[in-house]
């Protein structure tokens, strides 16, 4: 069912959008899994290429709005609950 693709493409954006709060790549690669197993299950299930054309236009979009959306936070937290710091790297 196309509810599934749709599940599981929406399951690998908070995927990636953890990754940048917990780094390490393996919870970014498996959100990426899980985006390529969506793309797959929607084109399987449809028969219209422009529907499928759509959807990967509206995953890249989602994509890109995410990793902007992420780093934004990340730059504008309250400096005890961000990971970034806009202080002095000097000697590192």
């Amino acid at each position: 069912c196309m509810i599934t693709s749709f599940l599981l493409v929406l399951l690998g954006l908070i995927l990636i959008l953890v990754e940048f709060y917990l780094p390490g790549g393996v919870i970014g690669v498996l959100g990426g899994i899980a985006i390529l197993i969506g793309i797959i299950l929607f084109a399987s299930e449809t028969d219209s290429i422009i529907a499928l054309i759509l959807f990967l236009i509206g995953i890249a979009v989602s994509v890109g709005l995410l990793i902007r959306f992420a780093l934004w936070r990340i730059v504008h937290a309250k400096p005890q609950y961000s990971i970034y710091s806009a202080d002095d790297q000097e000697g590192y």
